[in-house]
């Protein structure tokens, strides 16, 4: 009996094989075909992904933000800084005990990407700067917001889904206050 269960569970696995082609392997995980891979800490590889993105969004809008307290001269991208650093740091450390929590490990500090848009936007200062901050403000929540989507439509963890849920909304306020020029405390 044991080893009828064990031809079966064989040529269930030689069967799937021939349909879907050869394993694939993730460190740390176990195989599963068709991108499908599951690793070992239970989340998926689009959950975990969504949270490195999550993260390098929220270093982002904190870096640039940070950048811009000392070199705009507009009032709006002061205020709408500020706005930012706040609302990003708790962003951050939230998403980061998320991750602590599914054995995902984020950077402590903000990846290449982001040191190289902030390098970006550092050139300028007065005016240029506060139209460029805006355009990248803009163009970052846009992108943010489209991730959340995605994770809330295709996430395979409830948390992480539930986190994308409760960010969302506020991307899309932070995406409206760019676009119309004013914050949550100040209209410009």
């Amino acid at each position: 009996m044991k080893t009828l269960g064990i031809l079966l569970t064989l040529g269930m696995a030689t069967s799937a094989l021939a349909q879907h082609g050869k394993p694939q392997f993730s460190s740390g995980g176990r195989v599963d075909n068709m991108n499908k891979i599951r690793p070992m800490s239970g989340i998926s590889r689009q959950d975990r992904q969504f949270l490195k993105d999550a993260a390098g969004a929220n270093w982002l809008e904190i870096s640039s933000s940070e950048l811009a307290l000392g070199r705009s001269t507009g009032g709006w991208a002061k205020h709408f800084a500020h706005d930012m650093i706040t609302d990003h740091k708790a962003a951050l450390a939230e998403l980061m005990q998320l991750a602590h929590r599914k054995k995902v490990m984020l950077p402590d500090t903000a990846p290449a990407m982001v040191e190289r848009k902030v390098g970006m936007l550092a050139r300028y200062r007065g005016p240029r700067f506060d139209a460029a901050y805006k355009t990248l403000q803009i163009a970052a929540h846009k992108e943010t917001a489209t991730k959340l989507e995605q994770e809330i439509r295709n996430g395979h963890d409830a948390q992480v889904r539930d986190f994308a849920v409760k960010m969302l909304p506020v991307v899309r306020m932070h995406l409206r206050m760019a676009q119309m020029g004013g914050t949550i405390t100040h209209r410009m």
